[in-house]
């Protein structure tokens, strides 16, 4: 067990042989290299349900296959992009079914596109708004600060004095 507590030991010179002499079995400690996903990411995706559980050696590591670590990066790649786990599940659903057309896929990815551009506005007004309160600052003192008083528009707030820990307030 590492120190982090992870559960995932460090790689000693016959696991790591084993894991470049191609039996398919990749202690968690090597995912990182084939897939990008740190070793707590697949515990992450395993209690989330995205990716099943992989075996354990005698040792005590996870041993994933190369599909399992497809899915892994495919879940890394999707959450990189912003998808919640809800959608990469859906995705993963669906890349499972090659034989279907992907216009459920593409349902998923214009919701998705639609919901940044959701954030991405709000953002947007949010930036327009701080830029018109640090337009305003005067420089003065902070009694005259326009962006304490646009965040506190109740001058009392910024007149009281600030309760001392444990003292009670009316």
């Amino acid at each position: 067990m590492r120190r982090d507590g992870t559960g995932c030991g460090k790689l000693d010179l016959l696991e790591t042989a084993l894991v470049a002499g191609g039996t398919g079995l990749n202690p968690c400690s090597a995912v990182p290299a084939p897939s990008g996903v740190t070793p707590a990411r697949p515990r992450e995706r395993q209690g989330s349900g995205s990716a099943p559980p992989p075996p354990r050696t005698g040792g005590g590591y996870w041993s994933y296959r190369p599909g399992q670590l497809a899915r892994l990066s495919f879940t890394r790649r999707a959450r990189d992009l912003g998808f919640s786990l809800e959608p990469v599940r859906i995705l993963l659903g669906l890349a499972d079914q090659r034989e279907r057309f992907c216009e459920a896929v593409d349902a998923v990815a214009r919701e998705h596109m639609a919901e940044l551009d959701r954030k991405l506005a709000d953002l947007g007004a949010l930036r327009r708004e701080l830029a018109s309160l640090i337009g305003q600052c005067g420089h003065g003192t902070i009694a005259e600060c326009r962006i304490l008083e646009a965040l506190a528009p109740i001058q009392d707030l910024l007149e009281a004095p600030i309760p001392k820990a444990g003292q009670r307030t009316r």
